[in-house]
């Protein structure tokens, strides 16, 4: 059953009927928020993982996945140990990845669900079988292959991450909220877990370890314990297993209902009244509704109308979700355009922005590679080495300041290919690599690519660049 968000008594209402989180949730924003366990909680070679998940969008990382929850040992080659539901990976789907430590690799998955909302999460494993389940309802089972155990030499063992090579910094962080989530040491059937698909499990089977249940993380409160002069923030496990959370980074927990935002008077910001614009492709701009926390993105939804005509009779919509800004598709060189941006919360109230601006692309405008942003000095991008290639090249930079960088991969029609790097990182010097793909995976046809690179310093000043590059096949 697909779960959206409902307002007020609703949400309530649907949160008791079919046992959507309330409370408190884990919120994990996928720019390298995780829980770090201690040790190993799956010990067996039958087990069952569940939780509810709601995905915000893709994987933060250069891995791009979702992963919920994570046990495997440094030797990331063949024959590592590993155990990883994902709700959502780069190959769009969900379910379990798993490696024996005699090195067989297994993977059950179905197709995946839609961002912004809660689903569950379940899968037992059985010696010969692995079961899927989705909002307790029975997915799919596919053969078990293992052979050997799953505990051997664990080094990760963490909730919302999963570090594929911890040497050259390959990684995935969720980026959505987690909640009620639970191990146990044998596989479950679907009436088991449809008897406890509910808000929280009751004291008489976490504290019961005949129960079987070896990890149980409500994400309800943190607690504080003080190490040296640190003051270090845990989620505790309600399990007899008492395997309590480090929360890591900006990992935090917020309430599961999304919040009613009071729609404030908001202006347009670029492109300004009257502007000429020299580039085909534009960024708008647009101040926020409200001041407060966007925590769901749905909380806040932004459409951007853009016409040849003032009167707006025949728009076209641009939905970005909460953000304030969102590029353009390919517009026409040498016309005018109008734009304004429609606001709405998830209470229903809508409101314009306060003014409807009009711009002119030029004559000779081009692409993406002419936007004019210009990129502070102290801040170096190279151009992508090798240039041309084939099958995969490498961007250099270096920070003179912490910030958030962001670089996107666009075809010269501005249509976005891939995300290669979503991340704050610090000042010096880093790289990212781009390997000829797109979102899923696939090899892109051969052709001239943009590359742009979208820096936000710590005192909030923007810088953008944007470069050209040459795939050959």
């Amino acid at each position: 059953m697909i779960r959206y968000y409902f307002w007020s008594i609703l949400f309530v209402f649907n949160c008791a009927l079919a046992g959507l989180p309330s409370g408190n949730v884990l919120f994990l924003d996928g720019e390298g928020d995780y829980v770090q366990l201690g040790e190993p909680i799956i010990q067996n070679q039958t087990f069952t993982i569940e939780a509810f998940a709601n995905m915000f969008g893709l994987g933060g990382g250069n891995r791009h996945s979702n992963p919920i929850f994570v046990q495997r040992n440094e030797e990331v080659k063949y024959g590592s140990s590993t155990i990883v539901l994902f709700a959502k990976d780069q190959s769009d789907s969900c379910g379990l990845q798993m490696r024996s430590s005699e090195g067989n690799l297994n993977f059950a998955r179905f197709a995946k669900q839609n961002n912004g909302e809660w689903h569950h999460y379940a899968v037992a494993v059985a010696l010969d079988s692995i079961f899927l389940y989705l909002d307790g309802n029975f997915i799919k089972k596919v053969p078990n292959t293992q052979q050997g155990d799953y505990n051997t030499l664990i080094d990760f063992v963490e909730i919302g991450r999963h570090t594929y090579d911890p040497y050259r910094n390959r990684v995935s962080f969720f980026y959505g909220a987690i909640d009620e989530l639970r191990i146990w040491n044998y596989p479950r059937s679907q009436k088991q877990i449809r008897e406890t698909l509910n808000d929280t499990l009751s004291n008489n089977i976490y504290e019961n370890k005949a129960k079987g249940l070896v990890g149980y993380w409500r994400f309800d409160e943190i607690s504080r314990k003080t190490a040296a002069a640190e003051t270090l923030l845990y989620v505790q496990d309600f399990s007899t297993g008492r395997h309590d959370g480090l929360l890591v980074d900006n990992a935090t927990l917020k309430p599961a209902a999304p919040q009613v935002h009071k729609l404030n008077s908001f202006s347009l910001i670029f492109p300004q009244n009257d502007q000429t614009i020299g580039t085909t492709t534009v960024r708008f701009e647009w101040q926020p509704t409200t001041k407060n926390e966007i925590i769901y993105p749905d909380e806040i939804q932004y459409f951007v109308y853009i016409d040849q005509s003032g009167s707006f009779l025949n728009p076209d919509t641009l939905s970005v979700g909460s953000d304030t800004t969102t590029l353009s598709q390919e517009l026409d060189a040498g016309k005018t355009y109008f734009w304004k941006v429609l606001a709405k919360n998830i209470a229903g109230d809508s409101l314009w922005s306060a003014n409807a601006n009009a711009f002119f692309v030029s004559h000779t405008a081009t692409g993406i590679e002419r936007e004019n942003i210009l990129l502070p000095r102290n801040n170096l991008f190279s151009q992508n080495y090798p240039n041309p290639f084939n099958p995969g090249t490498e961007i250099n930079y270096e920070l003179q300041a912490s910030g958030q960088v962001q670089i996107k991969i666009y075809d010269l029609t501005g249509r976005l290919v891939k995300v290669i790097a979503n991340a704050t990182q610090p000042a010096g010097a880093h790289s990212a690599q781009w390997d000829g793909t797109d979102f899923q995976g696939t090899p892109v046809a051969a052709g001239i690519y943009i590359y742009r690179i979208e820096f936000v310093g710590t005192n909030g000043e923007k810088m953008v660049q944007s470069k050209k590059m040459s795939l050959v096949k």
